[in-house]
């Protein structure tokens, strides 16, 4: 099979596949698949070291369908746990793009849409995928909309990538907030359609409008006033100071991108588990570790299973490295420290 047979079909969705092991740190494995116009899937095996076209039957990944429980989880096949995570900020800006080259090795598949480039490394038991976009470009923007109808905001936020809305927060008149992504839509506010946006000057071209550019600073203190009081999800994680003091750095905010070594971001369900980690890996390692705490988006984190890492009270999500931006915008308030073990 040549990889340049795929050259010219237009790419529709991307699946994460994962292996439903007794321990997510030990018996994982995990493949990523490309789903093409034709209905063809291209799969990348990183424990077998292979490339396959599977033979299972297509459907929309965006169509929720009664088998499917959430729109993000395409479906549950044997052992491999599939999720659509075309909506990512990775992968959204190619879902449409023609493939333009190709190519393959033992340890490597190189996939070129234009100016983009998706790499995926197979040296390890886990894909690890990197996309370069040159020219990339991230503006944010406060718009407010003249008009005197009390059911449509009148100030609009909005957080624009390659000049497609990404997050966006809306104020109506009497003080309360919406706010949309592609995996939250809160408050009365819908997500984009994908849309490209008018231009700042198109935009304040049109009397009904007067829009400015905002800090990235600004455009988040709108969206976390958007997102207070929505129910969250509690993720416990495991942290030396190395990644801690990255997260500080964020405004304790973010957490930092994974290394090419860390294809799975791990937080854990309880502070127990949380503190037994540091304990065992992170003091005997560096004489310290730390346990955070932090609030996600529900209807966010609601996407990944909760999967057992060797007991029923070891429990822990499965977060791939690209998503992790993701679930950084759906952080509600900010990383506490609520732990610190030996030192």
């Amino acid at each position: 099979m040549h990889v340049e047979d795929w050259v010219g079909r237009s790419l529709m969705a991307v699946r994460r596949l994962r292996f439903e092991g007794p321990n997510s740190k030990v018996s994982a494995e995990g493949a990523i698949e490309f789903v093409w116009d034709d209905r063809s899937i291209l799969r990348i095996d990183a424990v077998h070291r292979r490339l396959s076209v599977t033979d299972r039957p297509w459907r929309d990944p965006f169509l929720v369908g009664a088998e499917s429980v959430l729109p993000q989880e395409v479906a549950r096949v044997g052992r491999w746990v599939r999720h659509d995570v075309s909506r990512s900020a990775l992968y959204d800006h190619l879902i449409g793009s023609a493939l333009s080259e190709a190519n393959a090795d033992l340890a490597r598949v190189g996939l070129a849409f234009g100016a983009s480039r998706v790499e995926i490394s197979l040296s390890g038991v886990d894909p690890v995928v990197t996309v370069t976009r040159p020219g990339t470009h991230q503006e944010w923007l406060r718009v407010e909309w003249r008009h005197d109808n009390d059911e449509e905001p009148v100030f609009l936020y909005y957080e624009i990538l390659d000049g497609v809305e990404r997050r966006k927060v809306e104020v109506w008149g009497d003080g309360h907030r919406g706010a949309a992504s592609a995996y939250v839509e809160v408050g009365g506010s819908l997500r984009s359609d994908g849309q490209p946006m008018p231009s700042l000057s198109e935009i304040n071209a049109d009397p009904q409008f007067a829009g400015q550019a905002i800090t990235a600073e600004r455009f988040e203190q709108e969206w976390q006033g958007a997102l207070r009081g929505i129910p969250t999800t509690t993720l416990w994680r495991p942290t030396g100071a190395t990644e801690l003091a990255l997260v500080k750095e964020s405004g304790c905010r973010r957490w930092p991108p994974r290394l090419p070594d860390q294809p799975i971001f791990y937080p854990v369900t309880t502070r127990e588990y949380a503190e037994r980690i540091a304990r065992e890996w992170n003091v005997p390692a560096v004489g310290v570790g730390y346990v955070t705490r932090s609030e996600v988006v529900r209807a966010f984190m609601d996407r990944y299973a909760v999967q057992q890492a060797g007991g029923s009270s070891l429990t822990e999500w499965w977060v791939p490295a690209e998503e992790l931006e993701d679930l950084n915008d759906h952080i509600v308030g900010t990383i506490e420290v609520v732990t610190e073990v030996g030192g």
